[in-house]
């Protein structure tokens, strides 16, 4: 949108941020990548919560991201600039962890209609990228892909399981309980 630059710079000087990471609205081509998405989506925001990410007690935790991130000029020199997370698969989330690591306040922003992105067409597009990116996304560590996993699972697929095993338990002649629990 043509007022995405001025509404990030007036938040920043606002919210005293030295990085604002805006968070785009996805646009979606096909009913699969709106289910993968959403899901993963839904899976970030439960395990890597928005207030850790803003909080510098939690230095790992970052949610900065390639679509659009203004990023004041003193921070961006200090930590060496894109020159620094050229080794990086994501440089956009490792930049992001150096500015914080390093002092940077950092927000991060729904757009709503300012931002718009379409990440991946279809599912070999998405599999490419979540494959390329989820791994590097913990750092590389199987303790936390096995944790992103588990939420996924749990997030997303735990209430369609609760609710066909309480529809069957109710089916069943459970009683009251069962209809209460489906």
């Amino acid at each position: 949108h043509p007022r995405c630059l001025h509404a990030a710079m007036r938040y920043a000087q606002q919210h005293e941020a030295d990085v604002v990471a805006l968070f785009p609205q996805l646009d979606f081509g096909t009913t699969g990548e709106r289910l993968v998405q959403a899901a993963v989506v839904l899976a970030f925001c439960v395990l890597f919560p928005m207030e850790k990410a803003v909080d510098p007690a939690y230095p790992d935790i970052v949610f900065t991201g390639g679509a659009f991130m203004l990023i004041s000029r003193k921070w961006y020199d200090r930590v060496g600039g894109h020159g620094s997370v050229r080794q990086c698969v994501i440089e956009d989330l490792n930049l992001g962890r150096q500015l914080k690591r390093a002092g940077a306040s950092i927000r991060t922003v729904a757009t709503g209609k300012l931002l718009r992105c379409r990440m991946y067409e279809g599912w070999s597009d998405q599999w490419e990228g979540f494959t390329k990116n989820m791994y590097a996304g913990v750092n590389y560590r199987p303790d936390r892909m096995l944790g992103f996993f588990i939420g996924v699972v749990l997030v997303c697929i735990g209430p369609l399981v609760a609710v066909v095993a309480a529809l069957t338990w109710a089916a069943a002649g459970a009683g009251a309980p069962a209809w209460t629990a489906a």
